[in-house]
């Protein structure tokens, strides 16, 4: 049987341990902030130059690069060449691949059947609805007003369309979307070689990151070029 006294020591033994508990604790969230506030500010640093680096890359090489007088009258529809070529949207799962289509449309998440309809705005040169798809702060920087942001776009003989989840957040979704565009006239990507003779090109990838708006639509935070290799996150 403890005495008074003891079971006193006892009650205050325990309260110093609870305390040193949750000294450690807090000490330890304290540091857990401070670290993830340094990696975030490093990987901001990163990220702001290897867009810097990407946005120099592509002025450098639109600035040797030529293309046809856009035709606004055309449809593109009418091009028996580009109707014969794999105009199909697949979709890249790892080593999966698999093309959307009506029957399989509720197969995939509402981010990929977002970016369908974002590609298919640019088929159809439907420039206005694209642009309304970003987000404001998108087009509050004056680097991301391209040409068509004031001029449109034609119709796009997008093919070889391909498109990949690269990351995900309980705040954004990354998507990486790859094409080729036949007989490019720069409306659109003003950065993507395009062969005098056969109309082909090297194909650039963009890298979307998707939000959810006030209302709970997706839309548009931010684009860029995205190469092959090299770092995933912008």
């Amino acid at each position: 049987m403890l005495s008074h006294e003891e079971k006193i020591k006892r009650i205050k033994k325990k309260k110093k341990i609870f305390i040193v508990a949750a000294l450690i604790i807090i000490g330890v969230l304290i540091l857990t902030t401070v670290v993830l506030l340094i990696l975030s500010a490093v990987r901001y640093n990163v990220e702001r130059r290897a867009r810097e680096e990407r946005e120099n890359a592509a002025i450098a090489l639109r600035g040797t690069l030529l293309f046809p007088d856009p035709n606004w009258e055309l449809n593109i529809f009418e091009d028996e060449y580009y109707m014969g070529l794999d105009r199909g949207i697949w979709v890249r799962d790892g080593i999966m691949r698999t093309v959307i289509g009506e029957d399989t449309w509720d197969n995939y998440p509402e981010y990929i059947q977002f970016m369908h309809g974002v590609v298919q705005l640019m088929i159809h040169g439907d420039h206005y609805t694209y642009g309304d798809l970003f987000m404001d702060e998108y087009w509050e920087d004056p680097r991301n007003r391209a040409n068509w942001w004031e001029l449109g776009f034609t119709m796009q003989r997008l093919w070889n369309i391909e498109l990949e989840i690269i990351d995900e957040t309980p705040s954004s979704v990354d998507v990486r979307l790859t094409y080729r565009i036949h007989r490019n006239d720069g409306t659109l990507r003003d950065d993507i070689r395009s062969s005098r003779i056969s109309g082909e090109q090297e194909s650039l990838p963009m890298l979307y990151r998707l939000v959810r708006d006030d209302d709970g639509d997706i839309r548009i935070l931010n684009k860029f070029v995205h190469v092959f290799g090299a770092q995933e996150d912008f």
